[in-house]
């Protein structure tokens, strides 16, 4: 039985420029000003998609989880072993 997928993002740069928009990946910290100056120098629409590491959103509630059980930055880290447990609401 499925019960997951990969998720895999299409390029967005190549996708906002099939409908004419400028636009541009910045991959890497050391483009990151430039990529920002040329943003801002566009004129009209523009789309950047800025590369970034991957890390944990918090605050976060855990499903079935009270408010009161919330995750806080420093609690977790991307190398923590956690398992969520819980039946999420529908």
């Amino acid at each position: 039985r499925l019960v997951a997928t990969d998720n895999y993002n299409p390029d967005f740069a190549a996708l906002a420029r099939s409908y004419g928009i400028e636009a541009w990946k910045c991959d890497n910290e050391s483009d990151l000003t430039a990529c920002v100056e040329k943003m801002f120098a566009t004129p009209g629409p523009v789309l950047v998609d800025f590369a970034v590491h991957p890390d944990i959103c918090l605050p976060m509630v855990a499903p079935g989880k009270a408010l009161d059980d919330m995750f806080l930055p420093g609690d977790v880290t991307l190398d923590d072993d956690i398992k969520m447990e819980g039946m999420a609401p529908s």
